[in-house]
């Protein structure tokens, strides 16, 4: 037996060999010096046994005192009154939960405590286990003085852990990481071991998913409530209020039922055991929050959901949030390069999962279910349509938020499939307009699937229907430079000449983003030039303001001379006085040549010389003299 202790001495003598002293090694010396035992609380891989032994091994150097790590309900054997001793019991109450006999320890330790004055005794005992059991250890009369890890004395500081860091690992790794990441987990030392140990890949410092497996493995073999709770907070999407765990709380008995029978567990915790338990979570995985509880962070919820998501899919299928469900759960042969911390749902339970979604569709949220990244495969589409088929009414139904149908979604995205199916099997009517006052048709042109719009116009679709900002399906397409989707809609007589609600007709829309092509369309279907919008601009004076040269000279060939003078009714400007004002050169080349008035006055007397003048443009005024020079020969 002497073998195997100072053989486990040895082992951690070597393991404390790049320990890095902090402020809690400082603490737990004083309180072991002060104290004949005590008691090191903390979170897992925080470093509670290293400190311990770190300890051990100062009051050994410097007062000769013999270290030993034992069992606590051995103690008794190997204390001897004549020695100074410092015994190390690690996890003294058990590691994953309380599986020791706890009457037999606390009796070992008073017995030990009482006896033997020279006896130091140092303790560890994870966050949880001692939550757990605090009440009971109290009535034990057991006397110890605590060290607590998540107390604010003995909390490692960043720059405490960047010197870990830095002790286990290349010093260029550790600088590159920021501050908030040092801090994203109470067990860093724990990371920094296996990270220098595994060569894991950097991120390993912001998802550290082998240990997170690690643990939950063990959990789920050796504390059966613990693994519940975590279940719970996934299944609840990283939400769980102490409601819900209420004994008087009915309606979630089902729901625990339902986690319970598919965790595989044999044996019904209480509600009250597994509220206690969840609260004893708090600064390991879990911390409280307004709402109740929830995961530390998104980080480990995300590991979380990957570590246990799997073994209870039924369960978030039906009770877990319509989000969770959509970013994810996914059918594993659809996607590739999806990361780990999704649910792959099984073959078996297609059904179940398909169901799922068109009963949220069914309840509104057709925008939700359509985001689903998988909608894009066309194979999860053929899968979804007989399911569509058995369960959907898409006729009756709307999204509870933008008041959209499903004829929208698919019209949106682009599914021709989809639309070839609700064309004939249940059609919502085609001309509804959403909250934005935009139709299937609306949609279809303003993301550019002109073979939707084909389908949607062969159905008698509306070309004609305004949005909430006064805009056809045509203004869209001008709007957007989408010269077939513009010929097409023009086939379908679409009107040309309307005005949105800011008073720009498609053809304002095409000058304003220079889209040449489809002017010229618009010209040759007669669109006309002269329509101004809400303060008196015409397209041609756009075109002009917003130096469109192609579009200026398309126009030009159909403009008479009082066109090219029409004032905007703001400031009273004319092309060539906005051309000026910004510095179009080429614009006002091109106007002064077909004859544009260099000194038409404003109705403030600025004529197109003085704004030139007044915003220093040397080239405009050089032609501006040239052409009145022109104009005075000619007289």
């Amino acid at each position: 037996m002497n073998n195997i202790l100072n053989k486990e001495k040895l082992n951690w003598k070597e393991k404390t060999e790049k320990f890095v002293s902090t402020r809690a090694t400082k603490v737990i010396l004083e309180k072991i010096q002060n104290n004949n035992c005590i008691l090191i609380s903390g979170p897992p891989g925080v470093g509670k046994t290293a400190n311990a032994y770190c300890v051990a091994f100062i009051l050994e150097k410097t007062h000769k005192f013999m270290v030993m790590e034992v069992n606590a309900c051995d103690l008794h054997k190997y204390a001897l009154s004549n020695m100074n001793q410092v015994f190390i019991i690690d996890d003294v109450f058990g590691r994953y939960c309380c599986d020791t006999d706890f009457s037999l320890i606390c009796s070992s330790l008073r017995a030990v405590l009482d006896y033997h004055t020279n006896t130091k005794i140092i303790m560890t005992c994870r966050s949880q286990i001692y939550h757990l059991v605090q009440n009971q250890l109290a009535s034990e009369n057991v006397s110890f003085a605590q060290c607590d890890f998540l107390s604010d004395e003995l909390q490692l500081s960043v720059n405490e852990r960047r010197e870990i860091g830095e002790s286990y690992i290349n010093s260029g790794i550790i600088s590159e990481l920021k501050d908030n990441v040092f801090m994203l987990y109470s067990f860093f030392p724990s990371i920094c071991i296996i990270f220098a140990a595994c060569k894991e890949q950097e991120n390993f410092f912001t998802y550290p998913s082998s240990y997170i497996t690690y643990e939950v493995k063990n959990i789920k073999l050796k504390s059966n409530e613990t693994y519940l709770v975590l279940a719970l907070l996934v299944v609840l999407d990283n939400v769980v209020e102490e409601i819900v765990l209420d004994e008087h709380n009915v309606k979630t008995n089902v729901m625990l039922r339902d986690i319970i029978t598919e965790s595989g567990i044999l044996q019904t915790p209480s509600k009250g055991l597994l509220l206690s338990f969840l609260r004893s979570l708090d600064g390991t995985f879990v911390k409280k929050c307004d709402r109740g509880f929830t995961f530390m962070h998104k980080y480990m919820f995300n590991m979380m959901v990957g570590c246990i998501g799997h073994n209870f899919i039924r369960s978030i299928l039906k009770y877990g949030s319509i989000d969770f469900v959509q970013k994810r759960m996914r059918l594993p042969c659809l996607l590739e390069n999806i990361d780990s911390f999704m649910i792959n749902v099984t073959k078996d339970l297609y059904n179940e999962y398909f169901t799922k979604l068109i009963r949220d569709i069914s309840r509104g949220y057709i925008s939700t279910v359509f985001a689903n990244k998988q909608m894009s495969s066309a194979k999860f589409r053929r899968e979804i349509i007989p399911h569509f088929e058995k369960h959907l009414k898409a006729k009756d139904v709307v999204d509870a938020k933008d008041k959209s149908t499903v004829i929208h979604k698919v019209s949106s995205l682009g599914y021709t499939d989809l639309l070839a199916y609700f064309v004939q099997n249940d059609m919502p009517n085609i001309d509804k307009q959403d909250s934005d006052g935009k139709t299937a048709l609306h949609l279809a042109v303003l993301h550019r699937h002109q073979h939707i719009a084909e389908i949607l116009l062969q159905q008698k679709a509306d070309v004609h229907l305004r949005d909430s900002d006064s805009r056809s399906a045509i203004h869209i397409a001008c709007n957007n430079g989408d010269l077939h989707m513009v010929d097409m809609l023009i086939k379908h007589k679409a009107h040309i000449n309307k005005r949105d609600k800011l008073g720009f007709t498609p053809l304002h829309l095409a000058c304003i983003r220079g889209l040449t092509e489809v002017v010229e369309l618009l010209v040759q279907e007669k669109a006309k030039l002269n329509k101004v919008d809400d303060i008196g601009r015409t397209p041609f004076y756009v075109a002009c303001e917003m130096n469109r040269l192609d579009i200026v000279r398309v126009l030009l060939q159909q403009q008479t001379m009082n066109h090219i003078h029409i004032e905007e009714s703001k400031n009273g400007f004319t092309p060539l006085h906005i051309a000026c004002e910004k510095e179009h050169t080429d614009i006002v080349e091109t106007l002064l040549k077909y004859g544009a008035n260099v000194n038409r006055p404003l109705k403030s007397n600025d004529t197109p010389m003085k704004i030139a003048k007044r915003h220093g443009h040397k080239d405009i005024i050089k032609l501006l003299r040239k052409y009145e020079e022109i104009n005075t020969i000619q007289k």
